[in-house]
């Protein structure tokens, strides 16, 4: 999902825009620890980042990364509006039907609490 939404978010800023590429770490050791945390998952998830970044700056697009750290329905939000994002694109690949009922979304609590409209990417 990460490339779909990536080429979505391209595709509609090109290389004039500012990209702040996100995800949000939800292990145990994210929620006791935040940023301090150095689990298999944050150590694999920044390392993603970090490639994604590499990849697009080589092309000329401006982009920062930040890695999040515990639930993505309040640090999405929170890291879109302190980046005065113009757009927010986000990949949807959550659960489906009973569980979203139980669980709730992240991607209908994060385009209530941001302040830019929210383009979702679906596969």
């Amino acid at each position: 999902m990460d490339s779909e939404a990536i080429s979505m978010a391209l595709a509609q800023g090109k290389k004039n825009a500012e990209y702040l590429l996100i995800h949000v770490v939800e292990t145990a050791g994210a929620l006791l620890f935040d940023n301090e945390t150095s689990d298999h998952e944050t150590t694999h998830d920044r390392i993603k980042l970090k490639e994604y970044k590499a990849e697009l700056s080589s092309l000329d697009y401006k982009v920062e990364i930040v890695l999040g750290f515990g639930n993505p329905k309040n640090c999405i939000p929170q890291l879109a509006n302190d980046f005065e994002a113009d757009l927010l694109v986000m990949g949807a690949h959550g659960h489906k039907g009973l569980k979203d009922f139980i669980f709730g979304t992240t991607l209908d609590a994060v385009r209530h609490a941001v302040k830019m409209p929210v383009l979702i990417v679906t596969k």
